[in-house]
């Protein structure tokens, strides 16, 4: 999974990167920028071969404002047949 965070406000800016690999429930933290970091929380994983599900969360933190959760939802679907 790739990421694109665009923030604006008093202190405005971008973080983007990845892709992350996702093999199972996982915390990745990112920290492109002292001041900024993101954490990616993936967790309820569960792939039955034919269908992955998962539940994840991103929050950032920035330094002079605190945390924020910008994403909370759990995602499914079909794995691609190789």
């Amino acid at each position: 999974a790739s990421y694109s965070v665009l923030y604006s406000g008093v202190k405005d800016g971008d973080v983007a990167g990845g892709p992350i690999p996702i093999q199972g429930n996982m915390i990745q933290e990112i920290s492109p920028d002292p001041s900024v970091k993101v954490k990616v929380t993936v967790s309820e994983y569960l792939d039955s071969r034919t269908t992955v599900s998962m539940h994840i969360t991103a929050e950032v933190t920035v330094s002079e404002y605190g945390t924020k959760m910008i994403f909370n939802q759990t995602l499914g679907g079909a794995t691609p047949s190789i």
